[in-house]
């Protein structure tokens, strides 16, 4: 038979009407963003026969396959050939990878395919393994294949570990699957004895009314009676009291639906719910799977908290049976991989036998530089090599080779460290820098660093890292200043096409280990017998001292020091003066993590380490005193850290910086968090702890194993842990160590569950497709938009999935006709389902926003900061009626945003409505204003114009748009746009003093000042906790957030130097200069507000 090649897919689009995209790599085929409605499939079958099939975009592989079948009948060598069963298709991916299709429901434009190709093979090994490795490297958007073909021992050693922890939980989440419900689908319950403590949150707002109205929804069928009419919910409204239970509604219900649907039993209704079981029912929160499952007072629950304290008087419910529960019965145990029962234990320990301890090595520690290649360089530039031996960010050693010409790149060149093997602490890296220099005159040299690659001297198994290795390096950054990146991911950049650096550690006659605990405790021993024999040496010299003494007084005084001194031999701890005490207690806990602590203070903490023992969170500061190249010291620590107290949770997120890379250190603050973090503060801290998993010295550690743990635990942990992972993938040097998670949380999350991720992912590729040919229009694009949204691929993509936002949420019908394109520059797209209609929910509109080309990382890192200043000012008694809306990354620049309800911006409110009355609010305006201004004032959040901020029906003010903080304001030629510390304009002011003439003297004026001093002085005694969690960031990649410069504008704000009455007098002033620099705003807001009209 005839083979034909596949045309080139530009032309195919253009010849059946395909539109071309500017991104080669981007779209449903190579070269065009939308995959043409029919066009030529080449299906390559098993017996090598190639048959051209013209298909449908909409095609499923199944139809496909039958299609291919139907054909291939009446062609030569098709007796050779099985069952069409036996085969799966497989593709060459958009990025070049190949990869097997194991779910023939895909449609053939949802493959997202190199070529229009396709081939059938029978699949080897496991089927229904290999089915499960597709789909999660469909959810993941990486092939497993990339962990599977490694042979690094301890990338396999922690894929095994994490797997067996999958089993654990899931082993223990069917134990006890009525916990596991409870977890996952029970509305959150803020007080009562039987309470789910919401951590930070506010206490429950007094009541207004002991009765609550509550609407109970009905749907046909639900109690086994006849609808009165047919395929319409009903309901009955009732005044409970706010202490009813569940279970009273539930009884209510059924007794006044009872006499609703049977008349004939009017008189005996009593009866009517002893026939009906009401244990068999339960209630829903109208329009989210979340159930009322504990049975405690209704106003313990966290929505009915929220209704009354909005003042919203009617709470609707919907009565189900428990049979419509998700999730009835325990997922079955995750189907073990292969590469678990490859497992060999037998050479396990192989290299550890006999190994030397590292304490007893006296030889300095050497590397020798061999070669480099692949580096493109001028022919004029000589290249040398930059070695430094690193304790986190703090340089051991630091040596260089001499420079050589570019091309002969072969030092073989012995560097010796002045750092003894003995010396090198347990998580020490050693880093590398390509660098070169052109020769000019001494003073006029040019250096330029070229890549960088770091390498822990010490591996996972706690052995010295030895023999030579191949260093593939990583690129500079842009903006990048220094020689060192030894805050960089450890580890050789996967890609080949980048400068090599051979390296030769040299070798040992045999391994030579990390001291294990046992030996640790002999060498403390050790340490411990000796500072006792020079204290005695010390003693006795002072006894003989004061006896050769002629002088009396002299004499005496001596006898006197040489008591105390036999005093303080005879107790186990050094005594502390009370100054030492005081400072530790005032001025030392008080230090945020940036402060510097002077060789001196290093001195006195360390000599007073037993009495920062009964400190907890005085831990920090004393990790800053280790001499960490001081076996004797590092010893003392990690004794002293197994009696240590557990800290709180800020301290133990502090012990997570890159400050403190010691293993021994994190694994502590790991257990405190799993102690002291519930699920709602782990929740909040998430994202951070996902940044803090790249300071992590190995793959495997016990910071991911407790977000692992959790992730299985919880559903909504789990859901955004998966999403967190997903979009490092696409910036961080460290892919190994999310991916691995990311298949581990794949395998333990359930089948049903994984179903789910993999819709969501599939929906988010279908959308950022949309969004590129969107911005690629001229016009607005919104009838593109509709268009492909009616179309059936978008329409079973888009509709009756879960919300990645919320997976308690199903976003039902696509109401094609509200979505919209907005007219902003990154052009983001509108989307509005209809959830669960059949439910009565009064709002039933979901509306999220669907944004690509922005970095959406750091508005979630914004929006999350104004949640724990939220949360604080709550837990302090002051609730300024913040905002801060839901926003999700979920891949490079693409993102989605929750819209807020019921809400305009400023500029439509005064295009609409006029100036003044717009704002026609209430009282939480102003409480809005005052958090908001305190806040962005804080952050430095810059770009404030009437589009980005936004007002509520209710009067609450609330910020959007956060592409610019830290003080890195938008200038327009050189010129910084905004002049002014925070917005607070003249409508502001007149609104909040409540059209007061002389607005400075108006006591709502007063009033506004004391709530943004409140405000502020809450969050400036709290500034330990957001300079750690700034700092942690760091690594995250952020354009605005890379360097301690930018951390320190946040220390700057906070007056984090300053005593309270300072900071409060520094905040006003700041406040001053807003108020008497409203004319800049107001200018600024009229030119933007002439270019948006």
């Amino acid at each position: 038979m005839e083979c034909r090649c596949t045309e080139s897919c530009s032309e195919a689009a253009v010849a059946t009407g395909g539109e071309a995209t500017s991104s080669s790599a981007s779209g449903e085929l190579w070269g065009v963003h939308f995959m043409p409605n029919e066009l030529t499939v080449d299906v390559l079958l098993p017996n090598g026969i190639v048959i051209p099939l013209y298909c449908c975009r909409n095609f499923t592989l199944q139809t496909i396959k039958a299609n291919a079948w139907k054909q291939a009948r009446g062609l030569p060598l098709f007796n050779r050939m099985q069952l069409a069963s036996t085969y799966v298709f497989v593709i060459v991916g958009r990025d070049g990878q190949v990869e097997e299709v194991y779910d023939e429901s895909r449609r053939l434009c949802d493959l997202r395919l190199l070529w229009p190709v396709l081939r059938l093979i029978e699949p080897d090994g496991n089927v229904e393994e290999r089915s499960l490795s597709s789909q999660i490297s469909q959810a993941i958007g990486r092939p497993l294949s990339d962990l599977d073909e490694s042979r690094d021992p301890e990338l396999i050693q922690a894929r095994i570990q994490y797997f067996r922890l999958c089993q654990e939980v899931c082993s223990a989440r069917g134990r006890d699957w009525n916990e596991h419900l409870l977890r996952t689908f029970c509305e959150p319950v803020v007080a009562g004895d039987d309470r789910v403590v919401i951590a930070d949150g506010p206490p429950p707002p007094p009541l207004p009314s002991p009765l609550l109205l509550l609407c109970v929804w009905i749907q046909p069928g639900t109690v086994g009676t006849p609808s009165v009419s047919e395929g319409h919910p009903h309901k009955i409204t009732m005044k409970v009291p706010t202490v009813a239970k569940p279970s009273d509604v539930i009884r209510e219900t059924l007794l006044r639906w009872g006499r609703l649907s049977n008349s004939a039993r009017r008189s005996s209704s009593s009866s009517v719910a002893g026939e009906i079981d009401q244990s068999s029912y339960v209630l829903k929160r109208a329009g989210r799977r979340l159930y009322f499952l504990r049975d405690v007072p209704l106003v313990n629950y966290e929505h009915v908290t929220k209704c009354l304290g909005r003042g919203q008087r009617l709470v609707s419910v919907v009565l189900v049976e428990k049979s419509d529960l998700p999730e009835q019965q325990p997922a079955p145990a995750p189907l073990v991989p292969s590469y678990v029962k490859r497992q060999s234990t037998a050479s396990a320990n192989d290299d550890l036998a006999g190994a030397v301890c590292m304490w007893n090595m006296h030889s300095r520690l050497r590397i020798k530089i061999v070669s480099a290649y692949c580096i493109n360089v001028s022919s004029f530039d000589a290249v040398y090599v930059n070695a430094g031996v690193f304790f986190g960010p703090d340089a051991l050693c630091v040596r260089r080779t001499s420079p050589i010409a570019s091309y002969a790149l072969r030092w073989n060149e012995l560097l010796e460290f002045d750092l003894p093997i003995s010396c090198i602490p347990l998580s020490a890296h050693v880093s590398f820098t390509l660098c070169t220099v052109r020769p000019r005159k001494p003073k006029d040299e040019q250096h330029c660093p070229l890549a960088w690659v770091n390498l822990r001297l010490i591996d996972h198994r706690h052995l010295l890292i030895q023999g030579r290795v191949s260093l593939y390096m990583w690129p500079f950054g842009k903006d990048f200043d220094g020689m060192f990146n030894q805050l960089g991911q450890s580890g050789p950049n996967p890609s080949r096409d980048v400068p090599c650096l051979q390296v030769d550690f040299g070798c040992q006659q045999r391994r030579v280990r990390f001291p294990t605990p046992i030996q640790r405790d002999l060498f403390l021993a050790f340490f411990q017998k000796r500072h006792r024999e020079r204290q005695a040496k010390k003693f006795h010299a002072g006894g003989r001292s004061c006896r050769r003494s002629s002088n009396s007084s002299y004499y005496s005084s001596a006898i006197g020091e040489q008591q105390q001194q036999q005093r303080q031999l005879r107790q186990p701890f050094p005594v502390i003066s009370e100054e030492d005490r005081k400072f530790i207690v005032e001025d030392l806990l008080n230090r945020d993590p940036l402060h510097e602590i002077i060789p001196a203070e290093k001195s006195l903490v360390w000599r007073c380490r037993h009495f920062c023992q009964t400190l907890p969170p005085s831990l920090p500061r004393l990790l800053d005193a280790v001499t960490w190249t001081c076996t004797e010291q590092v010893c003392e620590l990690y004794s002293l850290l197994v009696d240590w107290p557990v800290v709180e949770p800020d301290v133990a997120l502090e012990l997570l910086d890159v400050k403190y890379p010691d293993t021994y250190v994190r694994q502590f603050a790991v257990r405190c968090l799993d102690m002291r973090l519930s699920d709602d503060q782990l929740a909040v801290y998430l994202i951070y702890l996902v940044q803090a998993l790249k300071y992590e010295p190995f793959l495997q550690s016990d910071l991911g194993k407790f977000l692992l743990r959790r992730a299985l635990l919880k559903r909504a942990i789990g859901q955004r842990f998966f999403w967190l992972l997903r979009v490092e993938l696409e910036h961080s040097p460290s892919l190994r160590r999310f991916a691995l998670l990311l298949e581990a949380y794949c395998r333990g999350c359930g089948a049903h569950y994984l179903k789910s991720l993999v819709r969501q992912v599939n929906a988010t590729e279908k959308l950022a497709t949309l969004n590129a040919a969107i911005k690629d229009k001229k016009d607005d694009g919104t009838k593109l938009l509709w268009e492909r949204l009616r179309q059936a691929d978008y329409a079973e993509a888009l509709q009756n999935l879960d919300s990645p936002l919320d997976h308690t949420v199903n976003l039902g019908t696509l109401l094609v006709d509200q979505c919209h394109v907005i007219g902003s520059a990154k052009r983001p797209i509108l989307l509005v389902w209809r959830s669960e209609p059949t439910t009565g929910e009064p709002d039933r509109c979901v509306e999220i926003l669907f944004k690509t080309g922005d970095d959406i990382r750091q508005d979630m890192l914004t929006l999350q900061v104004l949640r724990i200043m939220d949360n604080i000012w709550k837990s302090e008694g002051n609730d300024f009626c913040l905002t801060p809306y839901d926003t999700l990354p979920m891949g490079k620049r693409v993102g989605m945003i929750e819209v807020v309800k019921r809400s305009k911006t400023i500029l439509e409110i005064q295009t609409l409505e006029g100036r003044i009355g717009a704002f026609n609010v209430g009282s939480r305006f102003t409480r809005s204003c005052a958090g908001y201004c305190v806040a962005t004032f804080v952050l430095g959040i810059g770009d404030r114009h009437p589009s980005n901020i936004m007002i509520t029906d209710d009067g609450r003010i609330f910020h959007i748009d956060f592409g610019h903080f830290l003080g890195h304001y938008k200038k327009k030629l050189g010129i910084t746009r905004e002049r002014v510390p925070f917005v607070l304009t003249e409508d502001f002011l007149r609104i909040i003093a409540k059209g007061a003439d002389n607005v400075k003297k108006s006591k709502e004026f007063e009033q506004f000042q004391r709530l943004c001093s409140e405000a502020y002085l809450i969050l400036h005694r709290q500034s330990r906790l957001f300079v750690t969690l700034f700092t942690m960031m760091l690594c995250m990649g952020i354009p605005e957030l890379q360097k301690l410069e930018d951390v320190n504008y946040l220390r700057k704000t906070l007056a984090v130097d300053k005593t309270d009455p300072e900071a409060l007098k520094y905040f006003n002033e700041r406040l001053n200069e807003a108020y008497e620099g409203g004319w800049t705003t107001k200018v600024d807001w009229f030119f933007h507000s002439v270019k948006h009209l």
